[in-house]
């Protein structure tokens, strides 16, 4: 499990990659000391909260909020889902 730092690549103008899969739209936010483990996929306007964990194959949906401390895992969160601070959202 890794946090976010600057070896962060620009592969296309719209996106940001990371290794293991990792694709966020270029209008998403993710705040400090949120992890990603890939292959997952952040949306436009998507936010991923500190503390957040968002877990492998997992689909961030435009618009959608995973909160603070709440935990992503093999699902889809559909455009504008809000999954508040501490909820655990898996395999749906």
């Amino acid at each position: 499990m890794k946090a976010l730092s600057g070896d962060i690549g620009i592969d296309n103008p719209g996106f940001f990659t990371r290794g293991e899969g990792i694709i966020i739209d270029a209008s998403a936010t993710i705040e400090a000391g949120a992890y990603l483990i890939g292959p997952c996929y952040i949306g436009p306007r998507a936010i991923v909260r500190s503390g957040a964990y968002v877990r492998e194959f997992s689909w961030i949906c435009a618009d959608a909020v995973v909160g603070h401390a709440t935990e992503v895992k093999h699902s889809i969160l559909l455009p504008g889902a809000k999954a508040p601070h501490f909820n655990y959202v898996g395999d749906s």
